[in-house]
């Protein structure tokens, strides 16, 4: 107590001595409450320079029982966070900013309300808790990371505790840097309640390295990016930017995958991906970075408002190589800003789903400096769809998802302002064109999605209404056989058993509990369970399933003992774009009969290949963009389909003249 009373003492004094140079010391002072007006003792205060970012040291920062404050600091702007004390159910909150430069003193009185609490435990496969595993959360309605004071797992027990506003959100597990666990994200958590649950984080291979200049000195935060080389699924890698050194390390997992280095938004340096990069236990790696000059594009439709999410595309003249650009999606002011090296590109801008734009190309792009380049993006031809969904009795159903569907792709192409209101009515812009069209309830919601086939849009329609029906909860848990594990995006496909007509379920792939629901009508369904891409679980069918209830099932995967690839890959043609003609390259990992067909961007048949009965092993197939009449077709997206005896793939493709 005396040691800490001198310090207290020594501090006061020297606070004193500043105050003398700069004239004042400002103080912030204050009460802190929970929406109830009651005191919120022993929160913690912290403040950062808003500059610098630093922290300031505030001893004696801590709320007393009354929820009072008062906190002295030199002259500055700083962003002032309030941590409630640990484990309550109170948010953490920020203030950003706060102009304390002429010395006055400020009173702050902050309310700090109630949330959901996020809790369990961290541990490896043995059940040993694993701590200093930091934990974030990004609210999905708005994209923001949520504040969360105290979210390291702790370093005894591994139990984490974070407290958020109701919402859906991604969660993400980092490890403390360098260890050997893989980091954790879960894309989707519903929190509109206190939620518990256990994370298991296993250990992966280190891969490691340092990215220079072309001179040697280290890079700092540069970004590690991995994406599976047969899926492109992205990875989610913790702790992935280099330090100061330009080090980094990095836990993953072995496998096959697309490597990528990307620099920070506005640096001068070229971002590298490098494809079918091979993991198969500790890998170091080093890269060197070039400089190169900024491109920025900003892209507007034709009134001139900026178009963000728009995507830009670099295409080497050359090679008619398309080149890896990092942060290549225009922002809310519709630009985007990275580093190329000094060559003639072609540049294509690609809209966002549900947009109605259409592409852009632009030719002999000469980079040679700095360059701005506007492109302008006009409107695909569309018409005006409005209607009501409703249930059996007649009311009107609320935030039904409405949406179109590229018959070729599977791709859903609207991306906003696409639910019905709380009346039950939706009023969208559709393309012209043939699409399914699906109604698409929440999910849990007992309503049962609808599809319906071949919807040709051509003039403005108001639709008759739409009823759904209600049905029951189908419930299911998967797990695996070896340590009983939930098993994640596991997809569940219904047939009706007597006439084999395939039901559209959206909501049918497994989250990181290894549990999905869907709602079905009384039936009875034969179910195809399709197994994660490249696991090795044995697939498993479910027949004659009567649904008259809501059902729950668990399901145990089997392993087999060695891994269980995909049956077939189908690989990105090249070249893409290509002008006249293209290889389509794929790969059989056993004996199969082919057919390969070309479709146009209106999903018509154009141009058919049957090799026949192929063996195993690696093949192609050059088109030579031509139908099967032998006429040339024009410029334009072309897809490319696979059908083998273990299914279909499809790819898409450019073709420019």
């Amino acid at each position: 107590m005396r040691l800490f009373l001198k310090v207290s003492i020594n501090i006061l004094a020297n606070l004193m001595l500043i105050a003398g140079a700069y004239g004042q010391i400002p103080c912030v002072s204050g009460f802190v409450t929970d929406p109830n007006g009651n005191p919120v003792a022993d929160a913690d205060l912290d403040f950062d320079d808003a500059i610098t970012g630093q922290r300031i040291y505030t001893p004696g920062d801590n709320t007393d029982p009354n929820g009072f404050y008062t906190v002295c600091v030199l002259p500055g702007i700083y962003h002032i966070s309030y941590a409630p004390y640990p484990n309550s159910n109170l948010l953490g909150h920020q203030i950003f900013d706060v102009d304390l430069s002429d010395g006055s003193p400020i009173e702050i009185n902050v309310v700090l309300n109630f949330g959901e609490i996020i809790s369990g435990t961290v541990k490896d496969r043995f059940d040993n808790p694993i701590g200093g595993v930091d934990l974030d959360a990004d609210r999905l309605s708005t994209g923001q990371r949520i504040y969360t004071p105290d979210d390291n797992s702790d370093s005894l027990t591994g139990e984490f505790w974070i407290v958020v506003p109701p919402d859906f959100y991604r969660l993400r597990f980092e490890p403390p840097r360098g260890s050997r666990w893989k980091g954790l994200q879960l894309d989707t958590l519903d929190v509109h309640a206190d939620t518990a649950f256990d994370v298991i984080l296993e250990e992966g291979s280190l891969l490691y390295g340092t990215v220079t200049d072309t001179t040697g000195q280290g890079i700092d935060s540069i970004s590690i990016d991995l994406r599976d080389q047969i899926t492109g699924r992205k990875i989610y890698v913790a702790n992935g930017k280099t330090d100061s050194t330009g080090f980094y390390t990095v836990a993953v997992d072995t496998g096959l995958f697309v490597l990528r280095f990307e620099p920070p938004r506005g640096s001068r340096y070229v971002g590298v991906a490098i494809d079918s990069f091979a993991i198969a236990g500790d890998t170091p790696y080093d890269q060197t970075l070039q400089s190169g000059f900024i491109f920025t594009a900003v892209v507007t439709d034709s009134l001139e408002n900026p178009v963000p999410g728009a995507d830009i595309d670099f295409i080497l003249e050359r090679t008619d190589e398309k080149i890896f650009t990092p942060y290549d999606e225009t922002d809310s002011l519709g630009m985007a800003s990275f580093a190329v090296l000094p060559d003639t590109y072609a540049v294509r801008a690609q809209p966002p789903p549900g947009t109605l734009l259409d592409r852009a190309f632009l030719d002999n792009v000469v980079i040679s400096s700095d360059t701005t380049l506007y492109i302008r993006l006009g409107e695909i031809d569309r018409v005006n769809l409005q209607g009501m969904v409703k249930d059996r009795a007649g009311n009107g159903l609320p935030d039904i998802e409405v949406n179109i569907i590229e018959q070729i792709t599977g791709n859903m192409l609207l991306s906003s302002d696409n639910h019905t209101d709380t009346l039950g009515f939706y009023d969208l812009d559709v393309p012209l064109g043939t699409y399914d069209f699906a109604f698409i309830p929440p999910r849990g919601n007992r309503m049962v999605a609808l599809k319906i086939d071949d919807v040709t849009f051509e003039a403005d329609t108001v639709w008759e209404d739409v009823v759904l029906d209600s049905g029951y909860i189908f419930s299911a848990v998967v797990y695996d056989d070896i340590n009983g594990t939930p098993v994640e995006d596991v997809r569940f496909d219904f047939t009706i058993s007597g006439t084999g007509a395939e039901l559209f379920t959206p909501h049918n792939l497994t989250d990181y509990f290894g549990t999905t629901q869907v709602s079905l009508l009384s039936e009875t369904y034969s179910i195809e369970m399709i197994m994660p891409d490249g696991s090795n679980f044995i697939p498993y069918d479910q027949t004659d399933l009567e649904i008259d209830s809501d059902t729950s099932l668990v399901f145990i995967l089997r392993t087999r003992p060695g891994p269980f690839p995909d049956r077939f890959l189908l690989r990105q043609n090249f070249p893409n774009p290509f002008n006249n003609s293209t290889a389509i390259h794929y790969f059989l990992f056993e004996e199969s009969r082919i057919e390969i067909s070309i479709y146009n961007s209106l999903g018509q048949k154009i141009r058919s290949f049957e090799p026949g009965n192929v063996n195993i092993g690696e093949h192609s197939t050059v088109w030579d963009g031509t139908d099967n009449r032998e006429n040339r077709v024009s410029s334009g997206v072309y897809f490319y389909k696979i059908s083998s005896s273990f299914g279909e793939k499809t790819r898409k493709m450019l073709l420019i003249k």
